[in-house]
């Protein structure tokens, strides 16, 4: 599963249908009442997996006991 920002997707779409004919824009606005029917996921939190994190392959800062890394930090690309 990817989490996305759809507020974001929306906006992005919007921008991109604009000037469209009438079918297109109707499609736009079915698709965002569809979307804004499916729950969000208030919990959610961006992960950094130990390959893209600025710490792999030196002293782990921040792994637990439960399996996450609480310190973890995207390495720069």
């Amino acid at each position: 599963m990817k989490l996305i920002d759809a507020d974001a997707f929306l906006t992005w779409l919007g921008e991109q249908t604009s000037g469209e004919d009438e079918t297109v824009r109707q499609w736009f606005g079915s698709f965002e009442r569809v979307l804004k029917r499916f729950p969000a996921y208030g919990d959610a939190a961006a992960v950094v997996r130990c390959k893209d994190c600025k710490y792999f392959g030196q002293e782990c800062v921040g792994f637990g006991a439960d399996g996450y890394c609480s310190e973890a930090e995207r390495r720069k690309s």
